[in-house]
Order: C-alpha cells, then structure tokens, then sequence
C-alpha cells in the first residue's frame, strides 16, 4: 500500500540516452521500497531525440510518467540546419538577458504551465524539482499558488558547475539573478544539497530567508540495481596489461595529467603495461592526448579511446577496469565538486583513483577504497605509488559500502515522506 505520493520533476530520464539520465531511477527505486508511489514529471519518451536500451529497461515498475515536453535545442548538440540555428541564437538571447539562465526555455515554459494541473489529477502530496536544468525552479510559484498544501522541495544535488543564476561577471546582473532565485526559492519548503561545501556556499552567496531548510543529500550507489544491470551484461576481458579507466566529460580544469605524468615516470617495462581507457567526448579524449604529448608519452600507445557508451556497457566496463580514475582541480574551491560518475564508480566495485584537494569526494574514496588512494596534485609520489600498486596485481572488488546505500544516502526525504504522511 502507497504511503504517500512524489512527483520527481526531472528533465533527465530514462530512457533519454544522456548521462545525467539514470539517476532518478536510484532515488525512485527507494522511495518505492519505502512503499511510496513515484510519479515522474518529466520529456515525453515519445519525442526523444535518442534513447538507451539499457536505461529503458531500468525504469521501475509502477512509475507513472507524465511527459511534457520533447528536447530542448540546447540538449542536442550542434545546430543543424538553418531554422535550428536561428533557434538556437534566439535561445542563447533569451539565457543572457531573462531569468532563464541554462537556455531550456520551453521545458521551463511547458512545466510551469502544466505542472499545477498534473499535481492536482494526480493527488500528489510532495513535489521535488531536480535542478539542473535550474530552471525548473520558475514553475514552482506558480505550483505553490494553486497547489498551496502540497509540500515542495529543491534538488540542487545535480548543479555540478555552480549556480547558474548568480554566475554572471556582471554584479548588477548578479545581484538580479539573486534576486529571482529567491523569489523562486520562497515557493519552497527545504532544499537539498549533495555535500556539506555546498550547503556553505549556498548559504553564503544565495543568502536564502532566515530559518529556510538546507540539508544534504548525498547520491547513492545502489549497488542492487548494478548487480541487475550486469546479470544481462557480460564484463569485457580486457586483455593483458594494467587497465584503468575514466568515464565522462574531462573538464579544462580537471585534466587527467597528474594521472598521465604519473605513468610517464614509471620504468618503461611497468609503463609499457598500462592502458588508459577513455568513454569520453572527442573534445575530452583530444584533452588527455595534449597531456600525453606535454608527459613524453605518444598517446596512442596509452589511451584506449571508446567514446561514450550505452550505461549497462559502462557499467560493465567500470567493473573490468583495474582501477578508476576521478581528477578534481587543483585549487581549494574546487572540493565541493562530487561528481555524478562517483557513484557509479562505487557500483562497480573497483578501486578509484582520486586526484584532487581533501573535501567530500575524497571522503567518499577513502571511506569506500582507502585514504591510500586519495592524492593531491602536489604529491605526486603518492600518484606513483598508487600506481605501482595496480603493477603489483588485480586488485580484489570493493565491498558495499552501507553509507552510501540508497537508504543511508536518501534519509533526509524519506524522513520529510514520513512527515508529510504524519501531518495529514
């Protein structure tokens, strides 16, 4: 029997083939434990751009899905053609001169006019709205005016790069964007972070209204879901030598040159061993070949390129890798980042390699493989030795981690689940 009724507005679902894609299954597939029935607001599978096999048959059953809208211009990539560029200019206006500061105008425009209706039709006590995109964040006082006893949440967790309404250069512009989150944010009950440097530097930039509630929430590994996903799906045999892996968008400021330097100091017989692979964009890939070049390695006799993958076949390539890799920038600001693919790491078991200054993603590894595999950038012998460790032999699977579980990590919005169901 339901115990209580959530909405999950998300612009990412399966079986959208996107990164970001499958993390609401994980949260979805707790509440539902939980005995709660989810509903997400979300694209209309039907108008997908492209979509993921291995992600579409991950959507639990018993989720009621409410599409609103088909990919935004900015979703899918190069403008193609002369109406999608004309498009695509006009968007990029509208990003630099309104509210809408990610450029989803019709996502935005579509779910605040309907949002309030499916609500009502749907009898939903609680709505969370995952930002990104943050502009998500404009349906809800609309949702807060017609809908006035449901209770409503912000998701932030997934606002990887910062806040995308108070990170123009302007500080006129700034202070208004400000001024509109929080008028966005007044609609809101709580709001949820994913780590403890987050939460402090929303408090001291966004400066919300005094008593508002901001709580972290971390992602979770649901290591479940990956036994199930990998029962379908055969791990590669990558073959001989020391295979480490990184999955995901390599950022200018989180380059996997300390790993790639590290490789180039080892004697050339354990050197000659490792194959780093990459699933990552051209763009990403052309990253880590200039810092083979800058290492005096010649990429092609380290980097394995694949490029992106279906998620189950990821999945499955993390668990044959050797070792994972995970670079955070090198400067103190650069901690709160925790990135999505963390997680994913964790459910396949094997060790990771961070690089990176001490904050929560660090947390998370040493807690999950060990401080031994934790490293700033200015210790380099520690990267050395991390490696050579790899030299050595396979490494055993990491165990679960029970902190990091979905319902050690979900905690904080089952408990606002139990009391909403307490209140009514």
């Amino acid at each position: 029997m339901s115990t209580g009724k959530i909405g999950l507005i998300s612009y990412w679902a399966p079986p959208q083939g996107a990164i970001a894609a499958h993390r609401i299954v994980r949260l979805s597939r707790c509440l539902q434990a939980a005995g709660h029935e989810v509903h997400w607001i979300t694209l209309d599978a039907a108008r997908l751009d492209k979509t993921d096999p291995a992600l579409a048959k991950m959507v639990p059953a018993g989720i009621v899905r409410h599409g609103i809208s088909g990919s935004d211009i900015v979703a899918r990539g190069a403008a193609q053609g002369f109406w999608q560029k004309v498009g695509v200019t006009a968007i990029e206006w509208v990003r630099r001169h309104t509210v809408i500061r990610d450029g989803h105008l019709a996502w935005a425009l579509r779910l605040r006019r309907r949002l309030p209706e499916i609500v009502r039709k749907a009898g939903l006590d609680v709505v969370m709205a995952s930002c990104g995109p943050h502009s998500s964040l404009l349906a809800l006082p609309r949702l807060r005016a017609r809908a006035p006893s449901v209770r409503i949440f912000a998701d932030y967790r997934d606002l990887l790069n910062g806040n995308a309404w108070n990170d123009s250069d302007d500080e006129g512009r700034r202070a208004k964007l400000l001024a509109h989150e929080r008028e966005a944010l007044a609609a809101v009950d709580g709001l949820f972070v994913n780590t403890e440097h987050a939460r402090d530097r929303f408090l001291k930039v966004v400066r919300p209204r005094d008593g508002f509630p901001v709580e972290v929430m971390r992602n979770a590994a649901d290591y479940e879901l990956a036994d199930e996903i990998l029962a379908d799906i055969a791990v590669p045999d990558l073959g001989d030598g020391i295979h480490v892996g990184y999955f995901g968008t390599v950022f200018p400021r989180r380059r996997l040159a300390p790993v790639i330097e590290s490789i180039a100091r080892l004697p050339a017989d354990v050197r000659g061993r490792f194959r780093f692979h990459l699933y990552s964009s051209v763009e990403s890939i052309a990253l880590a070949e200039e810092d083979c070049h800058a290492a005096g390695i010649e990429p092609d006799s380290l980097l394995v390129r694949h490029g992106f993958v279906e998620y189950g076949q990821a999945l499955a390539a993390m668990r044959a890798m050797d070792a994972l890799v995970l670079v955070n920038g090198p400067t103190l600001d650069d901690r709160i980042f925790v990135p999505g693919k963390l997680f994913d790491y964790l459910m396949a078991r094997r060790p990771i390699l961070f690089v990176g200054e001490p904050g929560d993603a660090s947390r998370i590894v040493g807690d999950c493989c060990g401080s031994q595999w934790c490293l700033r950038h200015t210790d380099p012998d520690g990267i050395d030795a991390a490696l050579n460790r790899l030299a050595q032999q396979r490494l055993p699977d990491e165990a679960p981690h029970d902190s990091y579980a979905p319902n050690a990590a979900f905690a904080p919005l089952l408990e606002k689940m139990k009391q909403t169901q307490t209140a009514s």
